[in-house]
């Protein structure tokens, strides 16, 4: 995975200026703030770590008599902070994006985010009206495109619930706070909202796998066509662990069929992201100007990351030669400089024939031709 983290030491009260508090949890303290060295002074979240990783990190050495005690603590959290810098790094319209992230001077892990109206939760029990079907389902899509490119990057995320899930301009929808993502095909850390965990965590399995995430999904789905987490008076949660079946509210019985798979609770039974998304896409009506718009953004954020690919491709070329070639033996050189001309015009070459090749695969597949 691309290394775009840099882990500085900075101090915070020099470029943010903090105004209120707007959520925190097990893992971190969010609050409002403005970016005092941006154009527009952006406003942006600030999270604040709450664990003690960078505190634990830079006392290990004096701290002689717990050695032992010590030298677990500081993996433990410090393998927490990597995986946090790690996830980080996942690019995608329908994940907050990080601007930035550092070590303050009082020795926190800082990360500067997208700032969001409301999480899903508050959007959804502050509207007047219930959320109709194909409502249900944009919203369902874009919490799956996220949640299918998170696993697509070997990331469980291991934290999803309303809380976790941010309602920006437009109904565009993000999942956020990935401090408890993990990487790799399993897991065994207890992590996890109460409401929404899986039933192997609750019930501490020492190995749990993605479809973790499909659960707390499913219960996510529940609370989207219900407004509650609640099913006769029980935790939803609790019933489906105990096998019993939930039905969902008659208007949204569409749903039902992979609702009930979402939360099977022998996980190899539980659908995958890709396959809730292809089901899914049965009941979004395409035709609409919500789903059509959000196509349109989709798209847009795709051809702009491949564009900063191409871009980023050069620019490290670039440095590995000014790295490991003086200019001025290159200059002297004819045979090099030739050899170092037809690299740059077979780059060039490569690079064009990439982006034809792609026009007319996207003309072929995707764009109508007229008669």
């Amino acid at each position: 995975m691309e290394h775009l983290v840099q882990l500085q030491i900075k101090d915070t009260a020099e470029r943010y200026r903090i105004w209120e508090k707007i959520g925190g949890g097990g893992q971190a303290v969010v609050y409002s703030a403005q970016d005092c060295d941006h154009p527009d002074q952006q406003y942006v979240a600030l999270n604040i770590d709450a664990g003690n990783a960078c505190d634990v990190i830079s006392s290990q050495n004096q701290q002689k008599e717990s050695e032992n005690l010590a030298q677990e603590e500081v993996s433990r959290e410090l393998l927490r902070l990597l995986r946090e810098i790690s996830s980080i790094q996942l690019k995608h319209l329908n994940i907050v994006e990080i601007y930035d992230s550092y070590i303050s001077t009082d020795n926190k892990f800082i990360s500067i985010s997208e700032l969001a109206h409301q999480d899903l939760q508050d959007f959804v029990a502050q509207r007047q009206k219930k959320l109709t079907t194909q409502e249900i389902s944009m919203i369902f899509l874009q919490i799956i495109n996220g949640l299918e490119y998170t696993h697509d990057q070997n990331f469980i995320h291991r934290d999803i619930s309303p809380q976790n899930i941010l309602v920006f301009q437009d109904q565009l929808i993000k999942i956020c706070d990935s401090g408890l993502a993990s990487y790799g095909d399993q897991s065994s850390l207890l992590v996890g909202k109460q409401d929404f965990v899986a039933p192997e965590i609750y019930f501490g399995s020492k190995n749990y796998n993605k479809s973790i995430d499909i659960w707390s999904l499913g219960i996510t789905l529940y609370y989207l066509c219900t407004g509650s987490t609640y099913c006769n008076g029980e935790l939803v949660n609790a019933v489906a662990r105990e096998q019993n079946h939930i039905e969902l509210p008659p208007e949204h019985k569409i749903l039902q069929a992979f609702f009930d798979q979402m939360i099977q609770v022998d996980p190899s039974k539980r659908l995958s992201a890709s396959k809730i998304k292809e089901d899914l896409m049965n009941i979004i009506d395409e035709g609409s100007p919500i789903f059509q718009k959000y196509q349109s953004s989709l798209l847009t954020y795709l051809m702009i990351q491949q564009k900063n690919n191409f871009q980023k491709q050069q620019i490290d070329f670039e440095k590995q030669i000014q790295r490991n070639f003086k200019k001025e033996l290159i200059q002297q050189n004819s045979d090099q400089l030739q050899h170092l001309k037809d690299i740059y015009q077979e780059l060039d070459k490569s690079q064009l024939l990439i982006q034809i090749s792609q026009s007319k695969n996207w003309e072929k597949k995707y764009i109508k031709q007229g008669k």
